[in-house]
């Protein structure tokens, strides 16, 4: 089989149909985003203007304020320009998307979460163009290809992510407990080991241990010697003597 894309139209748009030896199940095609949906500009809002209404105002980090209107005609994408460059968020309401954001709000015929996916499967903070403020290209997110399902396949895919990401989050609240229990441990076993009671067993068993005093002794010695050496070069050279240390006192 050829390495060839086809090409073929929908409407006037033409779709490129990937061969099978390039992954795509059968009945699957790539498509380019700029003939799947439009992306467009989020609108600024004075600051003074972010709290007078219901619908929220969204930013590329996340909701920023609140407005009497909503920009989008029903609940979006959106996805972040400046800022959080190719963050992808799915929302479940009409909002206002302000213009660090591109957004995406009729899906014709698309399962939007499924858009969402797929976007958020693309490396686009790779399609930063800016020089001094890092930014989301738009032309370049327009040619960026996405494999495109049958619907009621897209449909599954998503119940399937969902499924998944649900055992995710399950596991990882399973791990943040774990998580607590293992610093507990570690805490127990360490104030085992400073109690003695750790080594207790191998402790019964030794017929002559050192005492700790006997080390503190040699500690103190250690000081003493290195102090009045301190003392004696302090002498020679006509400075003050130095500070005696408290295990000396």
């Amino acid at each position: 089989m050829s390495n060839r894309i086809e090409q073929y139209k929908i409407g006037n748009a033409p779709v490129m149909k990937e061969p099978t030896e390039n992954n795509l199940p059968e009945g699957w095609v790539w498509a380019k985003i700029k003939y799947l949906v439009n992306i467009n500009y989020g609108k600024g809002l004075k600051k003074e203007r972010c709290n007078e209404g219901p619908f929220p105002v969204y930013g590329s980090n996340g909701v920023v304020g609140f407005h009497a209107v909503a920009l989008t005609k029903g609940p979006p994408i959106i996805l972040g320009r400046k800022g959080s460059i190719g963050a992808v968020h799915n929302l479940p309401s009409p909002y206002w998307p302000i213009d660090t954001t591109y957004f995406i709000d009729k899906f014709n015929g698309l399962y939007s979460k499924y858009l969402v996916h797929a976007l958020r499967s693309l490396d686009l903070y790779e399609l930063d163009s800016s020089t001094a403020i890092p930014g989301l290209n738009r032309d370049g997110l327009y040619d960026q290809h996405l494999p495109i399902a049958p619907l009621e396949e897209q449909r599954r895919i998503v119940a399937k992510i969902e499924e998944l990401l649900a055992r995710v989050n399950s596991a990882q609240e399973r791990l943040t407990k774990v998580s607590v229990i293992l610093k507990r441990f570690c805490q127990a076993v360490l104030s085992a080991a400073c109690s003695g009671r750790l080594t207790e067993d191998w402790r019964s068993n030794q017929k002559e241990l050192e005492p700790a005093i006997q080390l503190i002794e040699r500690i103190r010695k250690t000081y003493r010697e290195q102090y009045e050496a301190e003392c004696y070069k302090a002498k020679k050279d006509g400075k003050r003597l130095p500070k005696k240390p408290e295990i000396l006192e």
